[in-house]
Protein backbone atom coordinates (compact mmCIF):
# COMPACT_ATOMS: atom_id res chain seq x y z
CA UNK A 1 0.00 0.00 0.00
CA UNK A 2 1.36 3.38 -1.07
CA UNK A 3 1.72 6.06 1.61
CA UNK A 4 -0.52 9.09 1.04
CA UNK A 5 1.04 12.54 1.12
CA UNK A 6 -0.95 15.59 2.15
CA UNK A 7 -0.13 19.25 1.72
CA UNK A 8 0.95 20.69 5.05
CA UNK A 9 -0.61 24.03 4.13
CA UNK A 10 -4.10 23.18 2.79
CA UNK A 11 -4.41 19.48 3.60
CA UNK A 12 -5.05 18.41 0.00
CA UNK A 13 -4.02 14.93 -1.09
CA UNK A 14 -0.89 15.12 -3.27
CA UNK A 15 -0.79 12.78 -6.23
CA UNK A 16 2.58 11.42 -7.38
CA UNK A 17 5.50 13.83 -7.41
CA UNK A 18 3.39 17.00 -7.72
CA UNK A 19 4.72 18.75 -4.62
CA UNK A 20 7.33 21.23 -3.43
CA UNK A 21 8.95 21.83 -0.06
CA UNK A 22 8.91 25.07 1.92
CA UNK A 23 10.99 25.19 5.10
CA UNK A 24 11.05 21.38 5.13
CA UNK A 25 7.25 21.09 4.75
CA UNK A 26 5.66 19.28 1.82
CA UNK A 27 3.15 21.49 -0.01
CA UNK A 28 1.02 21.02 -3.10
CA UNK A 29 1.87 22.87 -6.30
CA UNK A 30 -1.18 25.12 -5.92
CA UNK A 31 -0.13 26.31 -2.43
CA UNK A 32 3.46 26.73 -3.60
CA UNK A 33 2.40 28.92 -6.54
CA UNK A 34 -0.25 30.95 -4.69
CA UNK A 35 1.02 31.25 -1.11
CA UNK A 36 4.80 31.49 -1.36
CA UNK A 37 7.28 34.03 -2.67
CA UNK A 38 11.04 34.32 -2.98
CA UNK A 39 13.29 36.47 -0.78
CA UNK A 40 14.84 39.17 -2.98
CA UNK A 41 18.13 39.03 -1.09
CA UNK A 42 18.93 35.33 -0.60
CA UNK A 43 16.47 33.59 -2.95
CA UNK A 44 14.90 31.31 -0.33
CA UNK A 45 11.23 30.40 -0.71
CA UNK A 46 9.01 31.77 2.09
CA UNK A 47 5.31 31.97 2.85
CA UNK A 48 3.69 35.24 1.77
CA UNK A 49 2.55 35.76 5.36
CA UNK A 50 6.17 35.49 6.55
CA UNK A 51 7.53 38.27 4.30
CA UNK A 52 9.21 41.09 6.23
CA UNK A 53 9.63 43.39 3.25
CA UNK A 54 7.46 46.10 1.81
CA UNK A 55 5.57 46.56 -1.46
CA UNK A 56 8.88 46.73 -3.38
CA UNK A 57 11.12 44.25 -1.53
CA UNK A 58 10.35 40.71 -0.37
CA UNK A 59 12.49 39.51 2.53
CA UNK A 60 12.75 36.39 4.65
CA UNK A 61 13.09 36.81 8.41
CA UNK A 62 16.83 36.11 8.37
CA UNK A 63 17.65 38.69 5.68
CA UNK A 64 15.41 41.33 7.24
CA UNK A 65 16.90 40.95 10.72
CA UNK A 66 20.50 40.77 9.49
CA UNK A 67 20.55 43.33 6.67
CA UNK A 68 17.61 45.73 7.01
CA UNK A 69 15.91 48.01 9.50
CA UNK A 70 12.90 50.31 9.50
CA UNK A 71 12.81 54.09 9.81
CA UNK A 72 11.66 55.04 13.29
CA UNK A 73 9.64 57.95 11.88
CA UNK A 74 7.87 56.59 8.79
CA UNK A 75 8.48 52.80 9.01
CA UNK A 76 10.14 52.73 5.57
CA UNK A 77 12.34 49.71 4.88
CA UNK A 78 16.03 50.68 4.93
CA UNK A 79 19.01 48.64 3.68
CA UNK A 80 21.98 48.20 5.95
CA UNK A 81 24.17 46.99 3.09
CA UNK A 82 25.89 48.53 0.10
CA UNK A 83 23.07 48.37 -2.41
CA UNK A 84 22.33 52.09 -1.98
CA UNK A 85 25.98 52.96 -2.56
CA UNK A 86 25.90 50.98 -5.81
CA UNK A 87 22.73 52.75 -6.95
CA UNK A 88 24.21 56.13 -6.03
CA UNK A 89 27.31 55.33 -8.10
CA UNK A 90 25.14 54.54 -11.14
CA UNK A 91 23.31 57.83 -10.76
CA UNK A 92 26.40 59.99 -10.15
CA UNK A 93 28.69 58.47 -12.80
CA UNK A 94 27.17 60.32 -15.81
CA UNK A 95 27.38 63.69 -14.03
CA UNK A 96 30.23 66.06 -14.85
CA UNK A 97 31.66 66.43 -11.34
CA UNK A 98 34.97 68.33 -11.14
CA UNK A 99 36.19 66.97 -7.80
CA UNK A 100 35.15 64.50 -5.14
CA UNK A 101 35.59 65.07 -1.40
CA UNK A 102 34.86 62.64 1.40
CA UNK A 103 34.74 62.46 5.18
CA UNK A 104 37.52 60.57 6.98
CA UNK A 105 34.98 58.18 8.52
CA UNK A 106 35.15 54.59 7.29
CA UNK A 107 31.53 54.28 6.21
CA UNK A 108 31.74 57.47 4.13
CA UNK A 109 34.96 56.22 2.52
CA UNK A 110 33.38 52.85 1.69
CA UNK A 111 30.28 54.48 0.19
CA UNK A 112 32.36 56.85 -1.96
CA UNK A 113 34.50 53.96 -3.22
CA UNK A 114 31.68 52.62 -5.44
CA UNK A 115 31.38 55.93 -7.31
CA UNK A 116 35.13 56.51 -7.49
CA UNK A 117 35.78 53.08 -9.02
CA UNK A 118 32.91 53.43 -11.49
CA UNK A 119 34.14 56.90 -12.58
CA UNK A 120 37.84 56.01 -12.45
CA UNK A 121 38.42 58.94 -10.13
CA UNK A 122 40.09 59.70 -6.81
CA UNK A 123 38.92 61.74 -3.87
CA UNK A 124 40.35 64.15 -1.38
CA UNK A 125 39.63 63.33 2.25
CA UNK A 126 38.79 66.42 4.29
CA UNK A 127 38.73 66.09 8.06
CA UNK A 128 36.12 68.82 8.52
CA UNK A 129 33.57 66.75 6.53
CA UNK A 130 33.14 64.29 9.42
CA UNK A 131 29.69 64.12 10.99
CA UNK A 132 28.96 66.72 13.62
CA UNK A 133 29.33 65.95 17.27
CA UNK A 134 25.78 65.80 18.54
CA UNK A 135 26.41 68.59 21.07
CA UNK A 136 27.89 71.69 19.52
CA UNK A 137 28.31 75.10 21.03
CA UNK A 138 27.09 77.56 18.46
CA UNK A 139 27.90 81.26 18.44
CA UNK A 140 29.13 83.43 21.27
CA UNK A 141 26.14 82.85 23.57
CA UNK A 142 27.59 79.46 24.59
CA UNK A 143 24.17 77.79 24.40
CA UNK A 144 24.48 74.05 23.65
CA UNK A 145 22.65 72.99 20.52
CA UNK A 146 22.67 69.94 18.28
CA UNK A 147 23.98 69.96 14.70
CA UNK A 148 20.48 69.87 13.21
CA UNK A 149 19.90 73.37 14.66
CA UNK A 150 22.47 74.77 12.24
CA UNK A 151 21.36 76.17 8.91
CA UNK A 152 23.16 75.07 5.72
CA UNK A 153 24.65 78.57 5.37
CA UNK A 154 26.30 78.08 8.79
CA UNK A 155 28.22 75.08 7.47
CA UNK A 156 29.18 76.15 3.95
CA UNK A 157 31.93 78.63 4.67
CA UNK A 158 35.20 78.05 6.47
CA UNK A 159 35.80 80.75 9.10
CA UNK A 160 39.12 82.59 9.20
CA UNK A 161 41.28 81.72 12.19
CA UNK A 162 41.21 84.50 14.77
CA UNK A 163 42.66 84.77 18.22
CA UNK A 164 40.79 82.44 20.60
CA UNK A 165 39.10 80.59 17.73
CA UNK A 166 38.16 76.93 18.36
CA UNK A 167 35.88 74.54 16.51
CA UNK A 168 33.41 74.82 19.38
CA UNK A 169 32.87 78.48 18.45
CA UNK A 170 31.56 77.66 14.98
Amino acid sequence: MEEKIYCSHCGALIEGDEYETVNGEIVCTDCYENHTTTCDRCGSVIWLDDSYGDEYTTLCSNCYHNHYTRCSCCDALLHEDDREAEMLAQRITPMDIAAYYVSPLGRAQATAEYTLKKCGRTTETLDWLHEFDRNLIIGSDGQRRIAWDKLPKDCTSVPLPVEGFTLKNI
